[in-house]
Protein backbone atom coordinates (compact mmCIF):
# COMPACT_ATOMS: atom_id res chain seq x y z
CA UNK A 1 0.00 0.00 0.00
CA UNK A 2 1.60 3.37 -1.01
CA UNK A 3 1.67 6.10 1.29
CA UNK A 4 -1.26 8.28 -0.03
CA UNK A 5 -3.38 5.17 -0.01
CA UNK A 6 -3.23 4.83 3.76
CA UNK A 7 -4.90 8.43 4.05
CA UNK A 8 -7.38 7.80 1.74
CA UNK A 9 -10.16 6.14 3.88
CA UNK A 10 -9.84 9.59 6.50
CA UNK A 11 -10.17 11.64 3.36
CA UNK A 12 -13.23 10.01 1.83
CA UNK A 13 -15.36 9.76 5.43
CA UNK A 14 -13.37 13.34 6.85
CA UNK A 15 -11.57 13.83 9.87
CA UNK A 16 -14.56 14.51 11.97
CA UNK A 17 -16.02 10.90 11.85
CA UNK A 18 -12.59 9.57 11.48
CA UNK A 19 -9.48 10.04 12.75
CA UNK A 20 -5.70 9.38 11.35
CA UNK A 21 -3.49 6.79 12.34
CA UNK A 22 -0.79 8.63 14.65
CA UNK A 23 2.05 6.66 13.68
CA UNK A 24 0.92 7.08 10.04
CA UNK A 25 0.74 11.06 10.45
CA UNK A 26 4.04 11.03 12.42
CA UNK A 27 5.65 8.67 10.25
CA UNK A 28 4.73 11.19 7.20
CA UNK A 29 4.42 14.69 8.47
CA UNK A 30 6.54 13.90 11.54
CA UNK A 31 6.31 14.56 15.13
CA UNK A 32 4.94 18.44 14.56
CA UNK A 33 1.78 17.15 13.20
CA UNK A 34 0.52 16.09 15.88
CA UNK A 35 -0.34 19.20 17.23
CA UNK A 36 -2.45 20.49 14.19
CA UNK A 37 -5.70 20.44 13.51
CA UNK A 38 -7.08 17.30 11.94
CA UNK A 39 -7.78 18.33 8.65
CA UNK A 40 -4.90 20.22 8.46
CA UNK A 41 -2.18 17.76 9.63
CA UNK A 42 -4.41 15.29 6.67
CA UNK A 43 -3.47 17.68 4.44
CA UNK A 44 0.04 18.65 5.44
CA UNK A 45 0.46 14.46 5.41
CA UNK A 46 -1.39 14.20 1.87
CA UNK A 47 1.46 16.56 0.43
CA UNK A 48 4.02 14.63 1.53
CA UNK A 49 2.70 11.14 0.31
CA UNK A 50 1.86 12.42 -2.68
CA UNK A 51 5.72 13.38 -3.53
CA UNK A 52 6.53 10.22 -2.16
CA UNK A 53 4.30 8.38 -4.53
CA UNK A 54 5.84 10.47 -7.64
CA UNK A 55 9.48 9.59 -7.11
CA UNK A 56 8.74 6.40 -5.87
CA UNK A 57 11.42 6.64 -2.63
CA UNK A 58 11.11 4.63 0.55
CA UNK A 59 7.92 5.40 2.81
CA UNK A 60 10.38 5.01 5.81
CA UNK A 61 11.58 8.95 6.77
CA UNK A 62 15.06 6.89 7.76
CA UNK A 63 15.50 5.55 4.12
CA UNK A 64 14.96 8.51 1.96
CA UNK A 65 16.60 8.71 -0.48
CA UNK A 66 20.04 11.48 -0.56
CA UNK A 67 20.01 14.87 -1.47
CA UNK A 68 20.11 15.08 -5.02
CA UNK A 69 23.83 15.81 -6.61
CA UNK A 70 24.29 19.54 -7.87
CA UNK A 71 23.25 20.42 -11.49
CA UNK A 72 26.06 21.98 -13.99
CA UNK A 73 24.56 21.90 -17.23
CA UNK A 74 22.70 25.05 -17.73
CA UNK A 75 19.00 25.49 -18.29
CA UNK A 76 16.85 27.02 -21.66
CA UNK A 77 15.25 30.63 -20.92
CA UNK A 78 12.61 31.06 -18.56
CA UNK A 79 9.61 31.09 -21.27
CA UNK A 80 10.88 27.36 -22.36
CA UNK A 81 9.22 25.56 -19.69
CA UNK A 82 5.85 26.87 -20.49
CA UNK A 83 6.34 26.41 -24.16
CA UNK A 84 6.98 22.66 -23.32
CA UNK A 85 4.39 22.31 -21.38
CA UNK A 86 2.16 23.45 -24.05
CA UNK A 87 3.20 20.95 -26.34
CA UNK A 88 3.39 18.20 -24.40
CA UNK A 89 -0.76 18.84 -23.07
CA UNK A 90 -1.35 19.40 -27.09
CA UNK A 91 0.09 15.80 -27.96
CA UNK A 92 2.68 17.28 -30.32
CA UNK A 93 4.98 14.75 -29.98
CA UNK A 94 7.13 15.55 -32.91
CA UNK A 95 7.53 19.09 -31.30
CA UNK A 96 8.46 18.04 -28.11
CA UNK A 97 10.90 15.29 -29.78
CA UNK A 98 12.50 17.65 -32.35
CA UNK A 99 13.01 20.17 -28.82
CA UNK A 100 14.49 17.74 -26.82
CA UNK A 101 16.94 17.00 -29.30
CA UNK A 102 17.36 20.86 -30.54
CA UNK A 103 18.40 21.17 -26.02
CA UNK A 104 20.94 18.06 -26.60
CA UNK A 105 22.74 20.05 -29.31
CA UNK A 106 23.21 23.24 -27.58
CA UNK A 107 24.08 21.54 -24.29
CA UNK A 108 21.33 22.49 -21.83
CA UNK A 109 19.01 20.43 -19.83
CA UNK A 110 15.34 20.23 -18.69
CA UNK A 111 14.59 22.74 -16.06
CA UNK A 112 13.41 20.87 -13.32
CA UNK A 113 10.24 21.65 -13.35
CA UNK A 114 9.47 19.73 -16.88
CA UNK A 115 11.07 16.49 -15.33
CA UNK A 116 8.31 14.98 -14.05
CA UNK A 117 5.93 15.83 -17.14
CA UNK A 118 8.49 14.58 -19.75
CA UNK A 119 9.62 11.21 -17.90
CA UNK A 120 5.71 10.48 -17.26
CA UNK A 121 5.47 11.27 -21.31
CA UNK A 122 8.10 8.61 -21.88
CA UNK A 123 6.40 5.83 -20.59
CA UNK A 124 4.18 5.44 -23.42
CA UNK A 125 6.03 7.40 -25.77
CA UNK A 126 9.36 5.19 -26.29
CA UNK A 127 10.37 7.36 -29.22
CA UNK A 128 11.36 9.88 -26.50
CA UNK A 129 13.58 7.89 -24.26
CA UNK A 130 16.69 7.81 -26.42
CA UNK A 131 16.31 11.63 -26.65
CA UNK A 132 16.45 11.48 -22.29
CA UNK A 133 20.15 11.24 -21.46
CA UNK A 134 21.58 14.22 -22.48
CA UNK A 135 18.88 16.72 -21.21
CA UNK A 136 17.74 14.92 -18.19
CA UNK A 137 21.38 16.48 -16.35
CA UNK A 138 22.26 15.55 -12.67
CA UNK A 139 19.09 15.71 -11.02
CA UNK A 140 17.23 14.31 -13.92
CA UNK A 141 19.20 10.83 -13.75
CA UNK A 142 19.02 11.18 -10.10
CA UNK A 143 15.13 11.48 -10.03
CA UNK A 144 14.43 8.61 -13.11
CA UNK A 145 16.66 6.22 -11.21
CA UNK A 146 14.82 6.66 -8.10
CA UNK A 147 11.22 5.72 -9.98
CA UNK A 148 11.06 2.20 -11.44
CA UNK A 149 8.37 3.30 -13.50
CA UNK A 150 10.69 5.61 -15.43
CA UNK A 151 13.55 2.42 -14.90
CA UNK A 152 14.14 2.89 -19.21
CA UNK A 153 16.98 1.09 -20.65
CA UNK A 154 18.01 3.85 -22.35
CA UNK A 155 18.70 5.58 -19.19
CA UNK A 156 21.42 2.78 -17.41
CA UNK A 157 25.12 3.78 -16.98
CA UNK A 158 26.63 0.73 -15.84
CA UNK A 159 30.13 0.45 -14.69
CA UNK A 160 32.59 -2.08 -16.67
CA UNK A 161 34.07 -3.19 -13.67
CA UNK A 162 30.58 -4.34 -12.15
CA UNK A 163 31.13 -7.77 -13.36
CA UNK A 164 28.42 -9.34 -10.94
CA UNK A 165 25.63 -7.39 -13.34
CA UNK A 166 26.02 -10.10 -16.03
CA UNK A 167 25.08 -12.77 -14.01
CA UNK A 168 22.51 -10.72 -11.41
CA UNK A 169 21.40 -8.36 -13.78
CA UNK A 170 17.76 -7.86 -16.13
CA UNK A 171 17.76 -8.25 -19.62
CA UNK A 172 18.26 -4.67 -19.67
CA UNK A 173 20.92 -3.85 -17.76
CA UNK A 174 23.28 -7.05 -18.63
CA UNK A 175 22.99 -5.83 -22.11
CA UNK A 176 23.87 -1.91 -21.40
CA UNK A 177 26.66 -3.64 -19.09
CA UNK A 178 28.07 -5.48 -21.67
CA UNK A 179 28.00 -2.48 -23.98
CA UNK A 180 30.60 -0.63 -21.67
CA UNK A 181 32.23 -3.64 -21.27
CA UNK A 182 32.77 -3.82 -25.07
CA UNK A 183 33.69 -0.22 -24.93
CA UNK A 184 36.57 -1.04 -22.36
CA UNK A 185 37.92 -3.94 -23.60
CA UNK A 186 37.06 -5.51 -26.39
CA UNK A 187 38.91 -8.43 -26.14
CA UNK A 188 37.80 -9.32 -22.59
CA UNK A 189 34.07 -8.92 -23.88
CA UNK A 190 34.57 -11.65 -27.10
CA UNK A 191 36.27 -14.20 -24.70
CA UNK A 192 32.97 -13.55 -22.46
CA UNK A 193 30.89 -14.33 -25.68
CA UNK A 194 32.71 -17.41 -26.45
CA UNK A 195 32.22 -18.84 -23.17
CA UNK A 196 28.95 -18.00 -22.56
CA UNK A 197 26.84 -16.74 -25.79
CA UNK A 198 25.07 -20.25 -26.15
CA UNK A 199 23.48 -20.18 -22.81
CA UNK A 200 21.30 -17.48 -23.84
CA UNK A 201 17.93 -17.46 -25.64
CA UNK A 202 17.68 -16.68 -29.01
CA UNK A 203 17.36 -13.28 -29.11
CA UNK A 204 19.53 -12.11 -26.57
CA UNK A 205 22.35 -13.75 -28.27
CA UNK A 206 21.18 -11.71 -31.49
CA UNK A 207 21.44 -8.86 -29.03
CA UNK A 208 24.62 -9.80 -27.43
CA UNK A 209 26.47 -10.29 -31.36
CA UNK A 210 24.89 -6.84 -32.68
CA UNK A 211 27.14 -5.11 -29.90
CA UNK A 212 30.22 -6.70 -31.99
CA UNK A 213 29.25 -3.60 -34.42
CA UNK A 214 31.29 -1.40 -31.67
CA UNK A 215 34.98 -1.43 -32.09
CA UNK A 216 34.69 -4.75 -34.49
CA UNK A 217 38.15 -6.19 -35.58
CA UNK A 218 39.00 -9.28 -37.28
CA UNK A 219 39.50 -11.22 -34.26
CA UNK A 220 35.86 -11.11 -33.72
CA UNK A 221 35.79 -13.44 -37.24
CA UNK A 222 35.24 -16.68 -35.95
CA UNK A 223 32.67 -15.83 -33.67
CA UNK A 224 30.15 -14.56 -36.07
CA UNK A 225 31.32 -17.23 -38.39
CA UNK A 226 30.48 -19.45 -35.39
CA UNK A 227 27.04 -17.30 -35.44
CA UNK A 228 26.09 -18.22 -38.94
CA UNK A 229 24.98 -21.94 -38.10
CA UNK A 230 23.05 -19.76 -34.66
CA UNK A 231 19.83 -21.69 -34.37
CA UNK A 232 18.23 -18.46 -33.96
CA UNK A 233 17.22 -16.48 -37.70
CA UNK A 234 17.74 -13.27 -35.49
CA UNK A 235 21.78 -14.28 -34.52
CA UNK A 236 22.38 -14.99 -38.42
CA UNK A 237 21.43 -12.01 -40.00
CA UNK A 238 23.19 -10.03 -37.15
CA UNK A 239 26.69 -12.22 -38.32
CA UNK A 240 26.11 -11.71 -42.43
CA UNK A 241 25.30 -7.72 -41.47
CA UNK A 242 28.83 -7.69 -39.83
CA UNK A 243 30.90 -10.28 -41.37
CA UNK A 244 31.11 -7.53 -44.61
CA UNK A 245 32.60 -5.28 -42.39
CA UNK A 246 35.10 -7.32 -42.19
CA UNK A 247 37.27 -7.11 -45.89
CA UNK A 248 39.65 -10.29 -45.19
CA UNK A 249 36.94 -12.62 -44.22
CA UNK A 250 36.37 -15.85 -45.66
CA UNK A 251 32.49 -14.98 -45.76
CA UNK A 252 34.06 -11.56 -47.63
CA UNK A 253 35.70 -14.35 -50.31
CA UNK A 254 32.75 -16.90 -50.37
CA UNK A 255 30.76 -14.02 -51.55
CA UNK A 256 33.28 -12.24 -54.00
CA UNK A 257 33.35 -15.40 -55.74
CA UNK A 258 29.60 -16.02 -56.19
CA UNK A 259 29.27 -12.53 -57.47
CA UNK A 260 32.30 -13.21 -59.91
CA UNK A 261 29.97 -16.49 -61.03
CA UNK A 262 26.52 -15.63 -60.71
CA UNK A 263 26.53 -11.81 -61.76
CA UNK A 264 26.57 -10.61 -65.13
CA UNK A 265 26.17 -6.79 -66.58
CA UNK A 266 25.55 -6.40 -70.28
CA UNK A 267 23.99 -3.52 -72.33
CA UNK A 268 22.40 -2.33 -69.26
CA UNK A 269 21.18 -5.22 -68.04
CA UNK A 270 21.24 -6.84 -64.77
CA UNK A 271 21.54 -10.50 -64.60
CA UNK A 272 21.73 -13.06 -61.68
CA UNK A 273 21.88 -16.63 -61.78
CA UNK A 274 20.57 -18.21 -58.60
CA UNK A 275 20.22 -21.83 -59.80
CA UNK A 276 22.22 -24.66 -58.08
CA UNK A 277 22.03 -22.87 -54.47
CA UNK A 278 23.26 -25.45 -52.24
CA UNK A 279 23.46 -25.41 -48.31
CA UNK A 280 26.65 -23.60 -47.85
CA UNK A 281 25.16 -20.65 -50.28
CA UNK A 282 22.05 -21.37 -47.94
CA UNK A 283 23.93 -20.50 -44.21
CA UNK A 284 25.72 -17.39 -45.91
CA UNK A 285 22.20 -16.21 -46.45
CA UNK A 286 21.36 -16.63 -50.37
CA UNK A 287 18.31 -18.59 -50.28
CA UNK A 288 15.25 -18.57 -52.62
CA UNK A 289 11.62 -18.63 -51.18
CA UNK A 290 9.20 -20.05 -53.68
CA UNK A 291 6.30 -17.88 -52.30
CA UNK A 292 8.22 -14.74 -52.19
CA UNK A 293 7.79 -12.20 -55.08
CA UNK A 294 9.50 -11.66 -57.29
CA UNK A 295 10.39 -15.10 -56.62
CA UNK A 296 15.02 -14.79 -56.07
CA UNK A 297 14.62 -10.95 -54.71
CA UNK A 298 16.42 -11.76 -50.88
CA UNK A 299 18.68 -14.08 -52.34
CA UNK A 300 19.71 -11.45 -54.74
CA UNK A 301 19.99 -9.11 -51.95
CA UNK A 302 22.15 -10.53 -49.75
CA UNK A 303 24.77 -11.73 -52.67
CA UNK A 304 24.36 -7.90 -53.48
CA UNK A 305 24.99 -7.16 -50.00
CA UNK A 306 27.72 -9.47 -49.06
CA UNK A 307 30.44 -7.46 -50.51
CA UNK A 308 32.04 -4.31 -49.89
CA UNK A 309 31.15 -1.54 -51.93
CA UNK A 310 34.79 -0.95 -52.61
CA UNK A 311 34.91 -4.21 -54.78
CA UNK A 312 32.16 -3.38 -57.06
CA UNK A 313 34.74 -1.77 -59.42
CA UNK A 314 37.15 -4.57 -59.32
CA UNK A 315 34.05 -6.73 -60.46
CA UNK A 316 32.10 -4.57 -63.14
CA UNK A 317 34.62 -1.48 -63.75
CA UNK A 318 31.73 0.67 -62.43
CA UNK A 319 31.57 2.59 -59.35
CA UNK A 320 28.23 1.21 -56.90
CA UNK A 321 26.48 4.17 -57.26
CA UNK A 322 26.53 4.10 -60.79
CA UNK A 323 24.98 0.26 -60.64
CA UNK A 324 21.21 1.68 -59.11
CA UNK A 325 19.66 2.65 -61.90
CA UNK A 326 20.47 -0.42 -64.02
CA UNK A 327 17.18 -2.84 -64.03
CA UNK A 328 16.36 -6.43 -64.58
CA UNK A 329 13.82 -8.02 -66.99
CA UNK A 330 12.77 -10.45 -63.51
CA UNK A 331 13.59 -8.39 -60.51
CA UNK A 332 12.27 -4.89 -60.52
CA UNK A 333 14.34 -3.30 -58.07
CA UNK A 334 18.00 -5.17 -59.55
CA UNK A 335 20.73 -4.35 -56.66
CA UNK A 336 19.05 -1.38 -55.15
CA UNK A 337 18.26 -3.41 -52.04
CA UNK A 338 21.62 -4.82 -51.72
CA UNK A 339 23.50 -1.49 -52.11
CA UNK A 340 20.76 0.08 -50.05
CA UNK A 341 21.98 -1.92 -47.44
CA UNK A 342 26.06 -1.67 -48.17
CA UNK A 343 25.44 1.74 -48.08
CA UNK A 344 24.19 1.91 -44.39
CA UNK A 345 26.27 -0.42 -43.30
CA UNK A 346 29.66 1.72 -44.96
CA UNK A 347 28.38 5.18 -44.43
CA UNK A 348 28.65 5.29 -48.55
CA UNK A 349 27.35 8.86 -49.22
CA UNK A 350 27.24 8.48 -53.19
CA UNK A 351 25.16 4.81 -52.96
CA UNK A 352 22.28 6.55 -50.72
CA UNK A 353 22.22 9.83 -52.66
CA UNK A 354 21.52 7.73 -55.71
CA UNK A 355 19.31 5.14 -53.91
CA UNK A 356 17.34 8.38 -52.48
CA UNK A 357 17.00 9.36 -55.65
CA UNK A 358 15.28 6.10 -56.72
CA UNK A 359 11.43 6.38 -56.79
CA UNK A 360 11.14 2.94 -56.48
CA UNK A 361 13.23 2.49 -53.20
CA UNK A 362 11.30 4.62 -49.71
CA UNK A 363 13.97 7.13 -48.18
CA UNK A 364 14.12 4.84 -44.68
CA UNK A 365 15.58 6.62 -41.69
CA UNK A 366 18.62 4.99 -41.62
CA UNK A 367 19.61 5.70 -45.70
CA UNK A 368 19.17 9.37 -44.73
CA UNK A 369 21.17 9.08 -42.22
CA UNK A 370 23.67 7.62 -43.67
CA UNK A 371 23.78 10.43 -46.79
CA UNK A 372 24.50 12.61 -43.66
CA UNK A 373 27.25 10.98 -41.74
CA UNK A 374 29.21 9.46 -45.22
CA UNK A 375 28.87 13.51 -46.51
CA UNK A 376 30.12 14.98 -44.04
CA UNK A 377 27.39 17.31 -43.58
CA UNK A 378 27.81 19.75 -40.84
CA UNK A 379 24.80 21.95 -39.84
CA UNK A 380 25.70 25.95 -39.47
CA UNK A 381 24.02 26.00 -36.20
CA UNK A 382 23.61 24.65 -32.86
CA UNK A 383 20.35 22.75 -33.71
CA UNK A 384 19.29 18.97 -35.33
CA UNK A 385 20.14 18.14 -38.56
CA UNK A 386 17.58 19.15 -41.21
CA UNK A 387 17.04 18.44 -44.98
CA UNK A 388 18.61 22.03 -45.71
CA UNK A 389 22.03 21.54 -43.86
CA UNK A 390 22.37 18.61 -46.59
CA UNK A 391 22.97 19.58 -49.93
CA UNK A 392 20.53 18.34 -52.92
CA UNK A 393 18.74 16.02 -50.17
CA UNK A 394 15.65 18.76 -50.04
CA UNK A 395 15.65 18.90 -54.11
CA UNK A 396 16.07 14.57 -53.64
CA UNK A 397 13.12 14.61 -51.67
CA UNK A 398 10.78 17.13 -53.79
CA UNK A 399 11.53 14.68 -57.27
CA UNK A 400 10.36 12.04 -54.95
CA UNK A 401 7.36 14.02 -53.72
CA UNK A 402 6.50 14.32 -57.48
CA UNK A 403 7.15 11.03 -58.58
CA UNK A 404 5.02 9.35 -55.77
CA UNK A 405 2.44 11.83 -54.95
CA UNK A 406 2.44 13.23 -51.89
CA UNK A 407 0.21 10.76 -49.81
CA UNK A 408 2.49 8.01 -50.61
CA UNK A 409 5.54 9.91 -50.11
CA UNK A 410 4.70 11.47 -46.65
CA UNK A 411 5.87 8.92 -44.64
CA UNK A 412 9.11 9.34 -45.50
CA UNK A 413 9.02 13.28 -45.03
CA UNK A 414 9.17 13.17 -41.36
CA UNK A 415 12.86 11.32 -41.81
CA UNK A 416 14.78 14.68 -41.61
CA UNK A 417 12.76 16.98 -42.29
CA UNK A 418 12.64 19.03 -45.21
CA UNK A 419 13.08 22.63 -46.81
CA UNK A 420 11.31 24.84 -48.38
CA UNK A 421 11.39 23.10 -51.63
CA UNK A 422 9.00 20.24 -50.87
CA UNK A 423 6.67 22.52 -48.38
CA UNK A 424 6.23 24.15 -52.06
CA UNK A 425 5.03 21.44 -53.80
CA UNK A 426 2.72 20.32 -50.49
CA UNK A 427 1.19 22.93 -50.39
CA UNK A 428 0.48 23.14 -54.09
CA UNK A 429 -0.80 19.32 -53.65
CA UNK A 430 -3.06 20.36 -50.47
CA UNK A 431 -4.69 23.25 -52.36
CA UNK A 432 -5.48 21.70 -55.90
CA UNK A 433 -6.27 18.32 -54.85
CA UNK A 434 -9.73 18.39 -53.93
CA UNK A 435 -10.50 14.53 -53.40
CA UNK A 436 -8.95 15.10 -49.90
CA UNK A 437 -8.00 11.68 -49.10
CA UNK A 438 -4.82 12.21 -48.15
CA UNK A 439 -5.14 15.89 -47.44
CA UNK A 440 -5.05 15.39 -43.43
CA UNK A 441 -1.64 13.73 -43.49
CA UNK A 442 -0.09 16.13 -45.75
CA UNK A 443 -1.01 19.18 -43.84
CA UNK A 444 0.20 17.16 -40.23
CA UNK A 445 3.51 16.31 -42.00
CA UNK A 446 4.08 20.33 -42.84
CA UNK A 447 3.01 21.49 -39.52
CA UNK A 448 5.55 18.71 -37.81
CA UNK A 449 8.43 18.52 -40.11
CA UNK A 450 7.74 21.63 -42.37
CA UNK A 451 11.02 23.86 -42.26
CA UNK A 452 11.01 27.18 -39.14
CA UNK A 453 13.19 29.21 -41.43
CA UNK A 454 11.56 32.26 -43.91
CA UNK A 455 12.71 32.20 -47.15
CA UNK A 456 12.55 35.73 -49.29
CA UNK A 457 8.77 36.49 -48.62
CA UNK A 458 7.49 32.66 -47.92
CA UNK A 459 6.56 31.47 -44.62
CA UNK A 460 4.98 28.30 -43.99
CA UNK A 461 2.80 29.38 -41.44
CA UNK A 462 1.10 32.39 -42.85
CA UNK A 463 1.12 30.08 -46.36
CA UNK A 464 -0.90 27.35 -43.87
CA UNK A 465 -3.43 30.16 -43.06
CA UNK A 466 -3.67 31.01 -46.64
CA UNK A 467 -4.41 27.55 -47.74
CA UNK A 468 -6.75 27.06 -44.24
CA UNK A 469 -8.72 30.09 -46.00
CA UNK A 470 -9.50 27.96 -49.48
CA UNK A 471 -10.73 24.66 -47.05
CA UNK A 472 -13.72 23.51 -45.40
CA UNK A 473 -14.81 21.62 -42.24
CA UNK A 474 -12.03 19.50 -40.78
CA UNK A 475 -9.04 20.10 -42.99
CA UNK A 476 -9.85 23.88 -42.62
CA UNK A 477 -9.35 22.85 -38.48
CA UNK A 478 -6.35 20.54 -39.40
CA UNK A 479 -4.64 23.37 -41.54
CA UNK A 480 -4.48 25.98 -39.37
CA UNK A 481 -3.49 23.70 -36.15
CA UNK A 482 -0.45 22.85 -38.78
CA UNK A 483 0.65 26.60 -38.75
CA UNK A 484 -0.13 26.58 -34.69
CA UNK A 485 2.09 24.04 -34.46
CA UNK A 486 4.83 25.27 -36.69
CA UNK A 487 4.89 28.16 -34.50
CA UNK A 488 4.86 26.43 -30.97
CA UNK A 489 8.16 24.73 -33.03
CA UNK A 490 9.55 28.21 -33.84
CA UNK A 491 8.83 29.15 -30.12
CA UNK A 492 10.88 25.94 -28.42
CA UNK A 493 13.60 26.71 -31.21
CA UNK A 494 13.75 29.96 -29.73
CA UNK A 495 13.39 30.08 -26.32
CA UNK A 496 15.72 27.08 -25.69
CA UNK A 497 19.16 29.08 -25.33
CA UNK A 498 19.97 30.13 -21.64
CA UNK A 499 18.53 33.33 -20.61
CA UNK A 500 20.61 36.81 -21.36
CA UNK A 501 21.18 38.88 -18.27
CA UNK A 502 19.65 42.46 -18.69
CA UNK A 503 22.15 44.80 -19.16
CA UNK A 504 22.10 47.55 -16.00
CA UNK A 505 21.22 50.92 -17.08
CA UNK A 506 24.55 53.05 -17.05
Amino acid sequence: MSALDRLVPVAVVGTARREIDEEVLRELAGPEALDLPPARALLHAATRAAVLDRVSVPEASGDLLPEPPVEHRPAPSRHYPGTLAQAIGGRRWAAVAESLQTLAARGLRLPVGLLHPVLEAAVDRRELRPLLPPVLGSRGLWLARANARWAFPELLVPDPAAEEVWQVGSRAERLAWFAAFRAADPARARELLVNDLAKEDAGMRAELLAQLDSHLADADEPLLEAALDDRGREARAVARRLLPRLPDSAFVRRMHARIGARITIASGRWQVDLAGLDDADARDGLVVDRKERPVGAAAVRALVAGAPLASWPEEFDSMPHMLVGIRDGLLELGPVPGLRDAAVRENDSLVAAAVLSDPRWPADPELVETLVVGSGAVPDHDSPMSATDIPGLDDTLARRVQQLSPPKAVPELAVFGFGPVTAGILLAWVADNRSAGQRGAVLQTLGDHGPLETTGFSDLATDLRRVAAGLTGADRSRALDAAMTLNLRRSLAAEARPDVPERTPG
